[in-house]
C-alpha cells in the first residue's frame, strides 16, 4: 500500500522561490571532498548544537544530509571492511580530527594511541561509540 502526499496547493512555486544556493548545496549530493566536508560539518551541528537539537524540523534535514553523506562514504571509501582502525583513521583524516577528539568514544589518549597502533583492539562499547558519533553500523569498528 503506498501513501501519496497531499498538499493544499501546488508547493512547486513555494519550493522554488526557497531553493536559493545554500539550500541547493545542503540538499544536493556532494560534488567534492570539500562539499563533504561541510555537509560533515552542517550534520554535526545539527546534531549537537543546543540550539538546533531543540528545532524538531531539522530532524528530517539532518537525516537527508546524513543520507547524502553515507552514500558519498560508500562511493570514496578506500578502506578494507575487515580493517575497523584503517576506518577510524580514514574518518579522523576526512573530519580533520586528532586522538583528543575520542575521549568520551574511546578514552584517555593513550588508550586512542594504543587503538591506532592496533596494540588494543576496538571493544563493543568503543564500537558502539564511534558508530553513534560518524552515523555508522558498529560492525564497521570490530574485527
Amino acid at each position: 500500500m503506498s501513501t501519496t502526499l497531499q498538499f493544499e496547493t501546488n508547493p512547486i512555486p513555494k519550493l522554488a522561490k526557497h531553493w536559493t544556493a545554500p539550500l541547493a548545496d545542503v540538499l544536493t549530493p556532494p560534488r567534492n571532498r570539500e562539499h563533504y566536508d561541510s555537509l560533515c560539518d552542517l550534520s554535526y551541528q545539527l546534531s549537537f548544537d543546543p540550539k538546533c537539537t531543540k528545532i524538531k524540523e531539522i530532524e528530517g534535514l539532518l537525516q537527508v544530509i546524513d543520507l547524502l553523506i553515507d552514500d558519498y562514504d560508500r562511493r570514496h571509501t578506500t578502506f578494507s571492511k575487515s580493517d575497523p582502525v584503517g576506518l577510524l583513521k580514514e574518518l579522523m583524516e576526512r573530519h580533520g580530527l586528532t586522538q583528543k577528539d575520542f575521549k568520551d568514544e574511546i578514552g584517555s589518549q593513550g588508550l586512542v594511541s594504543q587503538v591506532l597502533n592496533e596494540k588494543r583492539p576496538i571493544n563493543l562499547r568503543m564500537a558502539k561509540n564511534l558508530a553513534e558519533r560518524f552515523k555508522t553500523s558498529p560492525e564497521l569498528f570490530i574485527k
